[in-house]
């Protein structure tokens, strides 16, 4: 089973820590928060991982470079977001439509 990890994000809310991290790769407790996602997918039987990023992107590279997580796990900079934003917004509208018909 694979999975898809957001985290693409430029972690605004938590200034000043993502001044040099991506939010990702903020501590919490002991560990990077994209740890836990990463345990409990791997938990759930999830046998692939991607990791959509952008802001500090090669930091994130350069931590599952150096880390193995019994995983497989690829690493994607934003091509995905743009991606994912366009059929976002696509579904979006298909559901605004269905919920709200144009009438003549």
């Amino acid at each position: 089973m694979k999975a898809l990890i957001l985290s693409a994000g430029f972690g605004t809310r938590l200034l000043p820590l993502t001044n040099d991290l991506p939010k990702a790769l903020i501590r919490y407790k002991e560990s990077p928060m994209i740890n836990y996602q990463i345990e409990r997918l791997k938990n759930a039987g999830f046998t692939e991982l991607t990791v959509n990023a952008h802001h500090h992107y090669e930091k994130i590279i350069s931590y599952f470079s150096e880390n193995d997580f019994g995983i497989k796990i690829n690493v994607f900079e934003k091509i995905i977001t743009d991606l994912l934003a366009f059929i976002i917004l696509f579904f979006c509208q298909i559901t605004l439509a269905a919920m709200y018909p144009f009438k003549y």
